[in-house]
């Protein structure tokens, strides 16, 4: 039997693809995510069809992640389809704060024009040295993605990922408001 090798690009568009297929289907299935480039997949696709609200909690919003042109774009295009979207980020440092606010008002400059409803809001959190917080993100009450804990800047990501989960959405939504609601606005 011979063995059959494929490219990171063809394994890539594979998962994709998958992951359009099971949007398409509005699946319930929960999936995985295994890497920096599926978690690129699925938050892109993600917010580039979220349409009322998406919720991220983040390790560091300011990061190089968030700031790709293409996950910039996706965020901007959730925002012209009238999505509001709330960050929480727990990078604190300046250089962070400073990318996060830059990328907020690039985002508003860029929807201004647009007949657009939508909204970036990010506030900050600090969390207590060696405490571990999960990341995730919930996009229009049902779509969410999951991490488990990981060192920061690891290629190796692993989240628990559905495009149909509502009571788990739910959860999620119920835990990050009462995050948000505690911190105040960004200065």
């Amino acid at each position: 039997m011979k063995e059959t090798i494929t490219s990171p690009e063809a394994n890539l568009e594979a998962y994709q693809a998958r992951l359009d297929r099971l949007i398409l289907e509005d699946s319930p299935a929960v999936f995985a995510n295994y890497s920096r480039a599926h978690a690129r997949c699925i938050i892109k696709t993600f917010l580039s069809g979220a349409k009322e609200h998406v919720d991220i909690l983040a390790g560091d919003f300011g990061n190089d992640f968030y700031r790709q042109e293409s996950v910039k774009s996706a965020i901007t295009q959730a925002v012209k389809n009238g999505a509001r979207i709330r960050v929480v980020s727990l990078g604190t440092s300046a250089g962070s704060k400073s990318q996060v606010k830059d990328l907020a008002e690039s985002i508003r400059d860029e929807c201004q024009t647009a007949e657009s409803k939508g909204q970036f809001l990010y506030k900050f959190a600090k969390v207590r040295e060696g405490s571990r917080v999960k990341h995730y993100m919930i996009v229009d009450g049902k779509r969410y993605r999951l991490e488990d804990y990981h060192d920061e800047g690891s290629n190796q990501v692993h989240a628990e990922v559905c495009c149909n989960g509502p009571e788990k959405a739910a959860f999620l939504t119920r835990t990050f408001d009462s995050v948000w609601d505690r911190l105040s606005e960004p200065a």
